[in-house]
């Protein structure tokens, strides 16, 4: 009886042992979605930070890319995460908005208009806004900005009356975003984020309105000549993950994935924009024509964007949301109230 108890003990040391070991050596499996082109800058970033995950984490923590929207548009992909056939996103601010609405804010056009602006609201702003994803289910793991979205049009004309007769693509999904744009007077086309090529090749668009480097990697410019070198509104988004997901994760290994996307974070911002201006670039070498818009037109611009302000207020963005940022804006301008 005492050696059966003596090898009664030792077994179940040994079993008390292992479990540790095997509980840390479990492998968490992340399933990351995003529009972002296939050997895309923006690809190879993500995969440079599954790369740094899987090293902090001593292989535990592996991260799958699905880019290219092969998992579909953003409000796909958010449906999808809901029901947890992907675990996190590199997304805009129009896939967050189907979680929180105020992630729109930053979107407001021409209420911000430099880098320093986007990043002192984003500063501000962004811990509350995280906040409210995080309720939602969402962990906010980094903020991103994909660019200054620009238009490409069909004719040499930067003036807001001629864009007005243009057929520009919109966000499918976003419906006040739909609305707001045909209030102002624009003919606006709702496609899915997916199907903008195939948009522009059966005429069904012939404008567009996005960043520079993804007209050039979705390869979306050759439809348009021009350009209009007028920045539109910034683009943000995030990098997120469903809190139940990261809730898998160890809470040992939690600080060390957070860091590694703060730094993943400042590439991305900073190439991002140095991509930008590369793209315009490239896309001159190819046939785009850059127009620069007068002082005239750049302030009738400003002048449709204001008369709509009344009606993004409280319907596209909430009343706290868009005066929030409307103080920062003022503030950093040194404006009265």
């Amino acid at each position: 009886m005492k050696f059966l108890s003596r090898m009664f003990l030792l077994a179940m040391a040994v079993l008390l042992a292992a479990a540790p070991a095997e509980a840390k050596g479990k492998k968490i499996k992340i399933k990351l979605a995003t529009l972002a082109p296939d050997g895309s800058t923006w690809h190879e970033l993500l995969k440079d930070l599954a790369a740094d995950w899987s090293r902090v984490s001593d292989g535990q923590v592996q991260l799958r890319i699905y880019a290219g929207g092969v998992a579909g548009d953003e409000p796909q992909v958010m449906k999808k995460m809901g029901i947890n056939n992907y675990h996190a996103a590199l997304v805009t601010s129009h896939g967050l908005s189907s979680i929180s609405r105020s992630t729109r804010v930053f979107t407001i056009p021409r209420m911000l208009r430099t880098n320093e602006e986007l990043d002192k609201a984003m500063e501000i702003m962004g811990p509350t806004l995280a906040e409210r994803l995080e309720e939602k289910g969402y962990i906010v793991l980094a903020w991103a900005d994909a660019g200054w979205v620009k238009f490409f049009v069909p004719t040499p004309d930067a003036s807001v009356d001629d864009i007005r007769k243009v057929k520009l693509m919109s966000w499918a999904g976003d419906s006040e975003g739909l609305e707001l744009w045909r209030a102002a007077g624009f003919n606006v086309v709702p496609l899915p984020a997916t199907e903008l090529l195939t948009g522009l090749q059966t005429n069904l668009v012939n404008a567009f309105d996005t960043m520079p480097y993804y007209a050039l990697a979705s390869q979306a410019f050759r439809h348009t000549p021009y350009m209009i070198d007028m920045k539109w509104a910034p683009l943000p988004g995030a990098l997120i993950m469903t809190k139940a997901k990261w809730d898998e994760i160890p809470e040992d290994l939690r600080p060390a994935l957070r860091a590694e996307a703060d730094k993943w974070a400042e590439r991305f911002r900073t190439e991002t924009r140095q991509m930008d201006a590369d793209a315009v670039e490239a896309m001159k070498k190819r046939g785009l024509k850059v127009l620069e818009p007068t002082d005239a037109q750049v302030a009738k611009w400003d002048q449709a964007v204001k008369a709509a302000y009344p009606d993004i207020r409280g319907f596209y963005v909430s009343e706290e949301d868009f005066d929030w940022l409307q103080k920062i804006v003022k503030e950093m301008r040194g404006e009265g109230p």
